[in-house]
């Protein structure tokens, strides 16, 4: 019975290692113009710069999805509740679906569901910092790979540092 246990055991963790998401090497991306900073996964591959210096797309290697790094000025005028309240607006408009909605302070969660993909935004100012300026990582992903994106996500939305400047 104990070998059936270890033996089951060792089996669970090869298939967690195997599987879509496993520990996996990280890559540091940092927005000369706003100071954005986030890890990304090693293995995805970065797109051109933007003209205006805004940001980064790095792309899943297997075409699962997308993670999108940027930072921008608030032009709302408004504090981060008032933008996020004109961001979620966008999204009903445009047919999605929304899974989740989260803030604090300083930052706000958003997950939304289309056809047949979803798109995670992690929103966040600085802390002490007012709302001029937003750092932003966007996840869009196969809605079928929802599970496999979760770690993902989890680490690039922990690792994104939020400047004032």
């Amino acid at each position: 019975m104990k070998a059936l246990s270890r033996a089951l055991f060792l089996a669970l963790i090869a298939f967690a290692v195997s599987g879509p998401v496993r520990a996996q090497e990280w890559q540091t991306y940092r927005n000369t113009r706003f100071g954005t900073r986030v890890e990304v996964p090693a293995s995805f591959r970065a797109g051109d710069e933007p003209v205006y210096g805004k940001g980064r797309k790095f792309y899943a290697p297997d075409g699962s999805g997308v993670i999108h790094v940027y930072g921008e000025f608030n032009a709302t005028g408004g504090d981060l509740a008032h933008y996020r309240r004109l961001m979620s607006c966008g999204f009903i408009d445009a047919e999605w679906h929304f899974e989740t909605l989260t803030h604090g302070d300083n930052w706000y969660d958003m997950e939304v569901s289309g056809k047949d993909e979803r798109l995670h935004i992690h929103v966040e100012h600085g802390k002490g910092c007012d709302s001029t300026l937003l750092h932003h990582i966007e996840f869009r992903f196969r809605t079928e790979d929802a599970a496999s994106w979760k770690s993902i996500i989890e680490h690039g939305v922990r690792s994104l540092s939020a400047p004032c400047r």
